[in-house]
């Protein structure tokens, strides 16, 4: 499967993601190196400290949208995750971990 395939995909949900996170731009969230991100950047802290973000459990993320996501680039990579998991789209994610 070409790359930039797995992107396109993402498109679906950028109506979805626009509502969850008006101010920001959903074209900058859906770009590939935020994806790439979600694959390789791994949790700083908690109960799954050390695991890659896209394999964060949803119920997890879910808690911290309920608490507030931590501030700055990795609370909109956690917040951009939980999107992705909500819309089933985080199977396409996971490929990139290999990359």
């Amino acid at each position: 499967m070409p790359f930039c395939w797995l992107f396109s995909d993402l498109e679906s949900v950028w109506v979805y993601t626009a509502f969850l996170f008006p101010v920001q731009s959903v074209h900058t969230m859906l770009e590939k190196e935020n994806m790439l991100k979600l694959a390789r950047v791994k949790m700083p802290f908690g109960k799954y400290s050390g695991r890659v973000l896209i394999d964060l459990p949803e119920e997890y993320l879910l808690w911290f949208e309920r608490q507030g996501f931590p501030n700055g680039e990795l609370g909109k990579l956690m917040a951009l995750c939980l999107t992705l998991k909500i819309e089933g789209l985080d199977e396409i994610v996971r490929p990139l971990k290999n990359m």
